[in-house]
């Protein structure tokens, strides 16, 4: 099934350089809100606008994989049991987000 690709988002999230600058700016603002009765509210509000721009991005980096790739269809890493490492394409967006920001 070489018509398919697979990406990690949680690893992007997680792993990218946006990723790891929005993680610190949670944790700085999680130092600010604790014990604010809107504390997790804001949090929520921050890790929204964190995250908007860098899925965004990343969605426009994975359709650009699969079109250069002729992919038919992208699967989120935690719904894939097996998969030819060549396949997986967390890495490259990745480096593709970092390379754009």
């Amino acid at each position: 099934m070489h018509d398919t690709l697979v990406v990690d988002m949680k690893a992007v999230l997680d792993r990218s350089r946006a990723g790891k600058d929005g993680a610190a700016r949670l944790a700085a603002e999680w130092e600010r809100c604790k014990g604010l009765p809107d504390g997790a509210a804001r949090l929520d509000g921050l890790r929204a606008q964190l995250c908007a721009p860098l899925i965004a991005r990343a969605g426009e980096v994975v359709r650009k994989l699969a079109t250069e790739r002729k992919a038919a269809a992208v699967f989120e890493r935690g719904a894939v049991l097996l998969c030819p490492p060549e396949r997986v394409v967390t890495e490259a967006v990745i480096s593709a987000v970092d390379a754009a920001t």
